[in-house]
């Protein structure tokens, strides 16, 4: 019997399940698949070339956020961790841009220039009174309310082992797939039945027919939105305002019940990020991230490199801080450039956002002093490797 059939064949024991996947997932976290990824640079059609140490899922994430259409891959096979930023420099001889999925960051004693630890995944809390004021104020919330009550859109609740069966199969697993591909981290169905017992089950319904669901987490008196989905991974019922109508509900159930703040789930780290952006609209607030993150190493300067930077601002953690990242090579250095540079990527929880000038002929400007406390101006020079 060879590994992968004996593999195979413990995996199936129930009892020897969890064992495994331990075993499985300390391998990866150390010694993690890796791959060079080629290709065109997703908004300018520059050369851009990427290797990445972590898992699939991420691997995709990652080149559909950096390439236009399908990179190129080549596996470079398993990599020990503490080697992996340097993997492009020993094999190509060159340093390419690097990402390295780790659980924690890049150790103080090998810190190089240039790297940023990234986390996986942030999350966001939302403060009810305040998302209760926006719904009072916001003309674009007003209106999806007028949508929802036009269309007749009502919810209920439920803790019922069976209705959680049945979201998890026909509406959360065909929503992520279909949003997500092959990006798409599914939680497992025995991970979600598991906590079954401190949750309930909010779901969207017209006229009888449940269109989406969320399954809201109780936990150490805070409620989280856990996980979402549409009736058969639907895009025209997200079109309709299902999940809209979700968060809507949401926000009123819990508020009724005497709750204060929503963990409304985690989101991608970087600034132009879908659903971090929507979190952002309704004043959500960064309290905590996953404890993987990407060790990013930055190469030395080339025009892909530059536009992937500057196309994809991001969130990184350092001593336990948050701050963000935007690049920048055109940038005009008067109050009110920095002022709308604030305005469309700050997102309360962050320390301060940090603009790395690529150009190196632009001055200096003066920060407006409402400015100074979050947004710093630094050479984006120091960050390349030579």
């Amino acid at each position: 019997m060879n590994n992968g059939i004996l593999y195979n064949a413990l995996k199936r024991i129930t009892p020897l399940r969890a064992a495994v996947r331990a075993v499985r997932d300390v391998l990866s976290a150390y010694r993690p698949s890796t791959w060079l990824l080629t290709g065109k640079e997703r908004w300018t059609g520059h050369p851009l070339s990427l290797v990445f140490a972590g898992q699939l899922e991420s691997k995709n994430y990652l080149a559909h956020l950096a390439f236009a259409g399908l990179a190129e891959e080549i596996s470079l096979g398993r990599v020990w961790i503490w080697c992996a930023l340097r993997v492009g420099e020993r094999r190509f001889g060159h340093v390419p841009l690097t990402f390295v999925e780790t659980r924690q960051h890049v150790p103080r004693g090998r810190r190089e220039p240039g790297n940023f630890w990234v986390p996986c995944w942030v999350g966001c809390e939302v403060d009810i009174a305040s998302a209760n004021a926006r719904i009072k104020k916001s003309r674009n919330i007003k209106r999806d309310l007028q949508r929802i009550a036009k269309q007749g859109l009502s919810y209920e609740t439920t803790r019922e082992p069976s209705r959680f069966e049945w979201f998890y199969q026909e509406m959360y697993v065909p929503y992520i797939r279909n949003v997500y591909g092959q990006r798409a981290f599914l939680m497992g169905y025995e991970e979600m039945m598991s906590k079954v017992g401190q949750c309930e089950l909010l779901l969207v319904e017209q006229n009888g027919v449940c269109l989406a669901g969320e399954i809201i987490l109780f936990e150490k008196g805070r409620a989280r939105a856990w996980s979402v989905g549409v009736k058969d991974g639907s895009c025209a019922l997200v079109k309709q305002g299902a999940l809209k109508a979700c968060e809507y509900f949401e926000i009123q159930h819990l508020s009724e019940r005497g709750y204060k703040k929503i963990h409304w789930g985690a989101s991608r780290p970087f600034l132009r990020d879908g659903a971090l952006c929507h979190k952002k609209a309704w004043g959500a607030r960064i309290v905590d991230n996953a404890r993987k993150g990407f060790a990013v190493k930055v190469p030395r300067r080339s025009p892909g490199v530059e536009a992937f930077l500057k196309n994809n601002p991001f969130i990184y953690r350092v001593d336990g801080v948050y701050h963000g990242a935007v690049f920048r090579d055109d940038l005009v250095m008067a109050g009110s450039d920095l002022q709308h540079l604030d305005g469309e990527h700050y997102i309360d929880g962050l320390r301060d956002i940090t603009i790395f000038q690529l150009a190196s002929d632009v001055p200096n400007a003066a920060i407006p002093v409402e400015l100074a406390q979050r947004v710093r101006v630094r050479s984006a020079e120091s960050i390349f490797h030579p």
